[in-house]
């Protein structure tokens, strides 16, 4: 455990520290804006017509802002961190971690696009919505997913030691 807890915090370090270098200054602007264009483009799938400019999806009614404190990466960052410090193959780290940033990507586009369309039609739950809804959904399925994949590296773990014991 304290070895995992070791990994866990140097991974999280080791995350912090790129966050600095100017590559992920570079970088940050472009996947808000990705971000930005993806919820326009499912906005768009529930009637709503908008336009991004930089990292704001907007319409004459309503406007948000993907600003760097919303982006999600932070949410990625522990997950990768925590996949990375977990015992197993290095396979099953690489898998893990891209699927969780993968999973992360998502989750904020449809945090992105539901809260272009609450600010829309229910602008008096935006607060609610973005600052309590949203930051618990994204600890309980981060957490899940972490779960899930600590028991999927598990059930490989057992079969390839089964199939070991019988060779």
């Amino acid at each position: 455990m304290h070895l995992f807890v070791a990994k866990f915090v140097a991974t999280v370090a080791v995350f912090h520290v790129l966050t600095l270098l100017s590559v992920y200054e570079w970088l940050l602007p472009s996947y808000l804006h990705a971000v930005a264009t993806v919820a326009r483009f499912l906005s768009h799938c529930f009637g709503e017509s908008g336009e991004v400019v930089g990292a704001t999806l907007r319409s004459p009614a309503y406007a948000v802002t993907v600003s760097p404190a919303c982006s999600a990466v932070e949410l990625a960052g522990f997950i990768v961190a925590a996949v990375v410090a977990f015992p197993s193959r290095i396979s099953a780290k690489i898998s893990g971690a891209l699927l969780g940033m993968l999973l992360v990507a998502l989750l904020n586009i449809i945090r992105v696009t539901s809260l272009f369309l609450v600010g829309l039609h229910a602008p008096g739950a935006f607060d609610l919505v973005h600052e309590d809804l949203w930051a618990v959904l994204f600890i309980l399925i981060a957490t899940l997913f972490v779960g899930m994949w600590v028991a999927h590296v598990h059930r490989q773990a057992n079969r390839a030691a089964a199939i070991e014991t019988h060779a």
